[in-house]
């Protein structure tokens, strides 16, 4: 006997074929088949006049700290969405250091938001192990902020890094991506990533092209110098290649509609 028919729905399934009416069976918790089937399941969902899909991923998710706070997330379940990648724009949680933590928890406020949870953690695999102690309802991808590498190697100094800060970013970079990160991000309107130039984030993303990461950017302009901007990811993409993501790939302003 199946645990789960979900019945009479409009079955969308991913790969781009048209919708089509058909029944979804579960078993253990997998997908078993799909189409119209006779049989005898311990549960049953009618989802006449409605589109059964897997779940939606938001690929650009700011729950870094919500998740822990509330994780059952319903405004995201409520909305198909079963998996998040957060840590966007470079700003992170992890890796963070003892007498960072405060400054950065404010200064993240306005993005992640601030609830009253115990920031415990230091590195980016405890960040990650806070997450999955809290049992959150969605699936979480985890990038590194570009801030937090800066941060830790270099304070918010506006120059570029010494070969020994890079070498430090490098290797902070490195661990996070050992301990589970997904990639890299960074926020090039936002400091201390916005002072980054494209040689710095060229070696960065090596490590993570080498480690089979992506490189995730919101880029420094997306209104007058829109195409210069999307020059300069394309180029750390090709330099490094590291697989690139423009996390919000737009022209910005009605004066630039249409480019």
């Amino acid at each position: 006997m199946f645990d789960l028919v979900i019945e009479n729905g409009r079955v969308v399934d991913g790969t781009g074929n048209p919708w089509y009416l058909g029944d979804v069976v579960v078993s253990d918790g997998r997908v078993v088949t799909i189409g119209r089937v006779e049989v005898e399941p311990k549960r049953v969902i009618d989802a006449n006049g409605l589109a059964v899909a897997p779940g939606f991923i938001d690929s650009h998710s700011h729950s870094d700290l919500m998740i822990i706070a509330e994780p059952e997330a319903r405004q995201k379940t409520m909305q198909g969405v079963t998996t998040e990648v957060v840590g966007q724009d470079g700003l992170g949680e992890a890796p963070i250091r003892d007498d960072l933590v405060d400054e950065w928890r404010r200064y993240l406020s306005g993005l992640n938001g601030d609830p009253d949870i115990d920031w415990g953690w230091r590195s980016f695999g405890e960040y990650l192990d806070n997450i999955e102690a809290a049992g959150p309802s969605t699936n979480i991808a985890s990038l590194v902020g570009h801030g937090n590498l800066r941060l830790l190697a270099m304070g918010m100094e506006d120059r570029r890094p010494s070969k020994a800060e890079l070498e430090e970013m490098k290797r902070l970079l490195s661990t996070s991506l050992d301990e589970g990160a997904f990639g890299l991000s960074t926020g090039l309107i936002y400091p201390p990533c916005v002072f980054a130039d494209a040689t710095e984030l060229s070696d960065l993303c090596r490590v993570v092209s080498s480690a089979g990461g992506v490189f995730v950017v919101h880029m420094r302009n997306e209104g007058g110098k829109l195409l210069e901007s999307i020059e300069e990811v394309r180029g750390v993409g090709r330099d490094s290649k590291a697989p690139v993501h423009i996390s919000h790939f737009k022209a910005n302003g009605e004066r630039f509609g249409g480019r």
